[in-house]
């Protein structure tokens, strides 16, 4: 797993590539699939977006990319599937990261 902050991002360094159990990595699968579908705000799509970073999941297949929106509106993407909550998943990702992974 790695946090790849985008160009937008006020933190523009990549983290270590941490290994996550497989028990963690069903746990992220889980979260975004609790996301909310919808936006937290009715204004959403004409709000200005925040700083983007890529959640990226490398395996045994080619990885999955998982972009982040740490706006006020928080969307997460991921081949055309928007979620809503960029900010909780950011923060949980980044503090699996500083712990080694989980």
């Amino acid at each position: 797993m790695q946090l790849c902050p985008g160009a937008t991002s006020p933190s523009g360094e990549r983290t270590a590539i941490r290994t996550i159990s497989s028990r963690t990595s069903a746990e992220i699968v889980a979260r975004l699939n609790d996301l909310p579908s919808e936006p937290p705000a009715a204004d959403c799509s004409a709000r200005p977006a925040g700083g983007s970073v890529a959640l990226v999941l490398k395996g045994e297949n080619p990885p999955v990319v998982v972009h982040l929106d740490t706006g006020p509106c928080g969307s997460v993407r991921r081949d055309g599937v928007v979620r809503y909550g960029a900010g909780e998943l950011h923060r949980y990702a980044a503090a699996l990261l500083e712990s080694n992974g989980g």
